[in-house]
């Protein structure tokens, strides 16, 4: 099974997101997230065996956070405008909050030999993945624009989640496993 940590986006917040996209999702040289699977991934873990799951789950149990608030805003590309790869909505946070789940999560999977990242955590929303560059002109343009400048969405974290992905020819589906509550 596949596995990765990340934090649910509130519905009303995956609908507003899907609005501001929903023009440029005609354009087939960009995979667009569906609404149902928009998420702030933690920590990606990869291909596991099931009695791995189970050790990874409980592990999970163990990490301690407080519930915090993050703020989407902005929206970008990586790696840069010449050569985009993805495209994204910024994530805002208190020093302390977001990143520690991270780094936290990181420590208690890295004693089961989960491999810590080797960059460092910029957390974002993916909208979308650009397969070729042609035809995206109008997106990138948007992307820099007020549309994408003015977005502000902010919401209380009191959980994360580990989700199983299961890659389709059509795009993935992400099952929740196990969801792990804030201290308060």
């Amino acid at each position: 099974m596949r596995l990765f940590t990340g934090i649910k986006l509130p519905t009303e917040i995956k609908k507003k997101i899907y609005s501001i996209t929903q023009d440029f999702r005609k354009i087939k040289s960009i995979k667009w997230v569906e609404m149902e699977n928009l998420h702030i991934t933690l920590k990606f873990i990869g291909e596991v065996e099931e009695k791995k799951y189970f050790e990874i789950a409980n592990l999970l149990e163990k990490v301690n956070f407080s519930e915090f608030e993050i703020i989407l805003q902005n929206g970008g590309v990586f790696p840069n405008y010449h050569n985009p790869k993805v495209i994204w909505i910024g994530v805002s946070f208190k020093e302390g909050t977001l990143d520690k789940l991270f780094y936290e999560i990181e420590e208690k999977l890295e004693v089961i030999g989960v491999k810590k990242e080797n960059r460092k955590f910029k957390p974002h929303l993916t909208l979308g993945r650009v397969k070729k560059r042609s035809g995206i002109e109008e997106v990138l343009r948007e992307i820099r624009g007020d549309k994408f400048k003015n977005f502000r969405e902010n919401f209380l974290v009191k959980e994360f989640t580990l989700f199983e992905s299961i890659l389709k020819r059509e795009g993935p589906i992400y099952s929740e496993k196990n969801i792990y509550r804030s201290l308060r």
